[in-house]
């Protein structure tokens, strides 16, 4: 699974849409049960707590409608340490995109 956007506002906006759109694949392949993972802690956290903040609170409430589409679903938060090896490959697959201009540069 793979989108583009050419901008985001934060990495935990982009942290947020990637897990709204894991959401949306797994409901439209039919998934009952879920497992979600994520880097990021402070997300994980307004996911379990049903806070939000004013940037992520349309992605949460729709991940909050999402949620509901499953039978069981839990969220969690997976440090980078112990997701070392995954986190390194994104890194590096990152490094070799080539820089897109919009702007005609």
């Amino acid at each position: 699974m793979s989108a583009t956007r050419p901008h985001v506002a934060s990495v935990l906006v982009a942290e947020t849409l990637a897990m709204k759109r894991a959401l949306e694949e797994a409901s439209v392949a039919g998934f009952k049960e879920l497992n979600m993972f994520s880097v990021s802690q402070v997300l994980i956290f307004l996911i379990n707590s049903g806070g939000f903040t004013i940037e992520l609170k349309g992605l949460l409430h729709d991940i909050s409608l999402l949620r509901i589409s499953f039978e069981a679903i839990t969220f969690n938060y997976i440090s980078r340490l112990n997701n070392a090896t995954d986190d390194s490959l994104a890194k590096t697959s990152l490094i070799s995109f080539p820089v897109i201009s919009f702007d005609g540069e």
